[in-house]
């Protein structure tokens, strides 16, 4: 998704659910939207490993995009998966808190 701008809340939701958002100038997006057939479309490519934008006439361009999201996006991670790339250390945790007040974990 490409716009001028996007609020935080949905930046934050649409990554969770796997889509980017993509921040560029107004000037920018009325010039790829004027690039867009309005009855064939367009095809444009997005790396975001490279954070580039290539468009139909095969100009490519850079856009930021934060380090983190663009991570979870690459590897294909969530919350969940995020969290679970720490298990051990987690469990770690656990065991020895256990030890110390077993009244929490049961």
């Amino acid at each position: 998704m490409i716009a001028p701008s996007f609020g935080d809340i949905f930046r934050t939701n649409a990554s969770k659910i796997g889509l980017v958002t993509i921040a560029l100038p107004g000037a920018e997006v009325k010039r790829l939207i004027g690039l867009v057939d309005p009855v064939e479309g367009a095809e444009m490519s997005v790396d975001l490993e490279r954070r580039t934008i290539t468009d139909p006439q095969g100009q490519t361009f850079e856009f930021e995009f934060d380090d983190a999201t663009r991570t979870w996006l690459l590897h294909g991670l969530d919350e969940i998966g995020l969290t679970l790339q720490h298990a051990e250390k987690i469990k770690a945790f656990e065991t020895k808190h256990r030890e110390r007040q077993p009244w929490l974990f049961n």
